[in-house]
C-alpha cells in the first residue's frame, strides 16, 4: 500500500473517518509535512514527518475496530484528556473508535509538543 487512502479503503467507515479527521489536523499542524505509508501486508502505519523522515512526529495505524493515532516524543503528562497506551521508547498511542473522540485542541497541542521535541 503506498496511499493513506489505501490503508484505511478495507476498514470500518467509522475508523476511517476518524483517521482522515486526524490526519486533516496533522497536515495542518506538522511544518513541512510529509506523509508516509510504512509497513508490510498486515500492518501498515501512515506516518507525518518533518524534513526529513527520521523526524517523525506521529503516525495513523488502522487496529481492530479503533484507529490509533501514535505520537512521538509525548509523555503520559503531555495529554492527560486522553490515556497514552504502548510500551514504545519514543512512541505511543491514543486509541480512537469514533471521529467524535478526537479534540482538535488536544491533538493539535501535543502534535506541537512532538514537534518542538524533534531532535
Amino acid at each position: 500500500m503506498e496511499t493513506f487512502e489505501e490503508v484505511f479503503e478495507n476498514v470500518d467507515c467509522v475508523i476511517a473517518d476518524t483517521a482522515r479527521k486526524l490526519r486533516n489536523i496533522a497536515l495542518k499542524q506538522v511544518p513541512d509535512v510529509e506523509e508516509a505509508v510504512v509497513g508490510g501486508a498486515k500492518v501498515q502505519n501512515v506516518l507525518y514527518y518533518s524534513g526529513d523522515s527520521t523526524r517523525i512526529v506521529c503516525g495513523i495505524q488502522p487496529s481492530s475496530g479503533r484507529c490509533l493515532f501514535y505520537l512521538h516524543r509525548v509523555t503520559p503528562e503531555d495529554v492527560p484528556e486522553y490515556h497514552l497506551g504502548g510500551k514504545g521508547k519514543h512512541s505511543n498511542h491514543i486509541a480512537f473508535g469514533s471521529p467524535d473522540e478526537v479534540k482538535n485542541a488536544v491533538i493539535k497541542r501535543v502534535i506541537g509538543v512532538s514537534v518542538e521535541r524533534l531532535p
